[in-house]
């Protein structure tokens, strides 16, 4: 386990500072690094004549110093210990903070905060994160923030629904099937997320397990065995209670990407209709992936989508395909 410091800034921060636009940036070094980082960076100052106290902001580029700072550019890309992560947030004054961060534009902040950090975390390792309070409301804030950060499974989760709302609830960028519209009900929410993403994100409490479908698997790092603990479930508005499960969240994207190869007719793909249902199984390697839809007469209707990982589940799926064949 390595420890590694974050250290973070950001610009036009405020609401009404007149620009539409925010970024977050952070640079990443491993903690017992960090010396030898600030003694280099010290002696690039010396070098150019400027005081080790001298404080490097954009604002403060200028003809006279672009050496330095080309010097400083040149030591962060000559070092691969050194590591940058930024977030631009755009159009600040159409954010609609009453419907999505409970009326606070501070609260939208450290969400911003959040996507910043979170792909930069790795369970396996210990983080000391150095962020800069805006204001005298800060520090509960960060607080907040440090807390989510540190349930990896929630940091997880907010990340995979990105991804989810990305590419199936944008109905511009969700694809088609075989030309036909593919209908996603967006409009059941479960805390402030889609009833239907929970419901793929998820297993039946009802499920067991002998060998869990997570072993040798980098979801398991996070999850540990949720499904068998039951520390973490969603309540579905049916009253059904289900266990989170991040084997199957990690694998949300492969939706779309199955999709598309039963649009280009891919040999890996079977497809077969089931009780009005089409299901389109996609098959390759150790990958075993189906997508549930109902089949209507313009469009479908996206009904569920998961990995199959039951020796009985997979019999059971290729004995409906090869009856529907003949």
């Amino acid at each position: 386990m390595a420890t590694y410091s974050i250290y973070c800034d950001e610009s036009c921060h405020l609401p009404n500072d007149d620009s539409d636009v925010m970024v977050l940036g952070a640079v990443m070094c491993p903690t017992n690094l960090k010396r030898k980082a600030f003694e280099d960076i010290r002696n690039i100052k010396a070098h150019h004549g400027l005081s080790s106290w001298h404080e490097i902001k954009w604002t403060k580029v200028s003809g006279s110093k672009i050496n330095f700072y080309l010097e400083l550019v040149n030591y962060f890309f000559s070092n691969d210990f050194l590591s940058f992560r930024g977030v631009v947030a755009t159009n600040k004054s159409k954010l609609d903070h009453m419907r999505y961060n409970q009326g606070s534009y501070d609260l939208w902040y450290y969400k911003m905060y959040f996507y910043l950090l979170s792909p930069l975390i790795d369970p396996l390792h210990d983080y000391r994160i150095f962020i800069d309070i805006k204001d005298t409301k800060g520090g509960p804030k960060v607080k907040k923030l440090h807390e989510v950060q540190c349930n990896s499974l929630n940091a997880a989760i907010e990340l995979i629904y990105d991804v989810y709302k990305k590419e199936l609830m944008d109905k511009n960028k969700r694809p088609k099937l075989f030309g036909k519209f593919i209908y996603l009900d967006c409009n059941s929410l479960i805390n402030n997320k889609a009833e239907v993403f929970w419901h793929l994100i998820s297993l039946s409490t009802k499920e067991k397990f002998n060998i869990l479908p997570c072993n040798n698997d980098k979801s398991y790092v996070l999850c540990k065995g949720n499904c068998l603990t039951e520390d973490n479930q969603i309540h579905l508005k049916k009253g059904e209670k289900r266990n989170l499960c991040l084997y199957r969240a990690i694998r949300i994207n492969w939706i779309s990407n199955i999709i598309a190869f039963a649009n280009q007719g891919s040999n890996y793909i079977e497809k077969w209709v089931k009780n009005n249902r089409l299901y389109i199984r996609y098959q390759h390697n150790e990958i075993d992936y189906i997508v549930v839809l109902a089949n209507k007469k313009k469009n479908y209707f996206f009904v569920s989508a998961y990995p199959v990982f039951y020796i009985k589940s997979k019999r059971n799926y290729s004995n409906d395909y090869e009856l529907y064949k003949i």
